[in-house]
């Protein structure tokens, strides 16, 4: 049974609410650990690409805090050189719903290219499209170190 399932069959001693507001608690907490200790960056992007949800890992990735990138243009954040690739995913995201294994590159606060990999779903129920990146920095470097070994 879904949470809305569960709205929708309230009983009329109100039970049902209460178990409804322990199931939102609980989903909540998870996502919250979620977002705190994923090594992944994780984030939500609402009406035009802005971030309306970040997990903290941000800050070992970029270089920023999360609350420093909230309502944000994510594009402000794409290596100045993969805009227009970043676009063209943020579109494909937004009209086929789904992106596998995108690779594009954020600017660290410090200036820095940082490589990362992407996978993202669109929700149009929700308005947004969720997007998870891995930084891929190190591991692409390792790659080219072998071939040249």
């Amino acid at each position: 049974m879904s949470l809305v399932d569960g709205y929708g069959a309230a009983g009329a001693d109100g039970s049902d609410v209460v178990e409804l507001k322990k199931a939102l608690r609980t989903a909540n907490q998870t996502l919250n650990a979620i977002l705190e200790h994923s090594p992944d960056l994780i984030c939500a992007l609402g009406e035009a690409g802005r971030i309306s949800l970040i997990s903290s890992s941000c800050n070992g990735i970029l270089g920023y805090a999360p609350d420093e990138l909230m309502g944000r243009d994510l594009l402000e954040l794409v290596h100045a050189d993969d805009r227009r690739q970043a676009s063209a995913v943020f579109e494909r995201a937004t009209a086929h719903a789904t992106v596998q294994k995108q690779e594009l590159r954020l600017t660290h606060r410090d200036g820095t290219a940082v490589k990362m990999r992407w996978s993202a779903v669109q929700s149009p129920e929700l308005n947004a499209i969720y997007a998870v990146g891995r930084d891929v920095t190190e591991e692409l470097k390792k790659e080219r170190e072998l071939r040249h070994a």
